[in-house]
This record gives C-alpha cells, structure tokens and sequence, in this order.
C-alpha cells in the first residue's frame, strides 16, 4: 500500500474516533448531571455511560466521517480537474490569455 493511501485510511478512521470519544465524553457529563438532579440508584450510572457512547458518541462520528469523506472527495475531484495527470497537459479551465500571430485573445 502506497504512503499517500495509508495517510488516507489514517485520517478516515481517526475522522471517526476523535468524534466519537468526544461527543460521547460529553454526552456522559450531560448524562450525570441530569441523573443526579433526579432520585437515582447506581444502576443509572451504569447504563448513562456505554448508552451515551453508543448513542452522541456514534452520531458524531459517523457525522465528522461523513464530512470528512465528502471534502476528501471534493478535494480529490478538483485537484485531479485543475491538476493535469499528463505532464504538458494543459486544463481547460487554466487556459487563459494565449498569443495567436501577435494579437491576444480571450
């Protein structure tokens, strides 16, 4: 595997992970605080945390993934459009002023 691919796989799994542990961190602390207004056993605090993780901590997630996999795309498509893969290849969308005979034309 190329290095440029294994960066890419890199930064798409951890476009989930960090998302993830975040959001669910903080759903925790927004799970105990809420708990704790209200009468509760210690089976409440049990549950809250993996409910929170599985819950804010997948949403967010699959959220940053999904952008991160759509600019990654977005990206990709416009470098290889203004970008010619041949060398000498001029893009269209580059090709400005150019001299034809001594005059210049749009």
């Amino acid at each position: 595997m190329s290095e440029k691919s294994n960066n890419s796989q890199k930064m798409a799994v951890m476009s989930f992970v960090l998302p993830f542990f975040i959001g669910g961190t903080y759903y925790v602390f927004v799970a105990i605080e809420h708990i704790q207004k209200q009468p509760h056993q210690l089976i409440d605090f049990v549950i809250a945390v993996p409910f929170a993780y599985i819950t804010l901590g997948t949403c967010s997630g699959i959220v940053c993934f999904c952008f991160w996999q759509f600019a990654d795309g977005f990206l990709k498509a416009v470098n290889s459009f203004l970008i010619p893969k041949e060398k000498g290849a001029n893009p269209s969308l580059l090709v400005g002023y150019q001299t034809q005979k001594g005059t210049e034309t749009l």
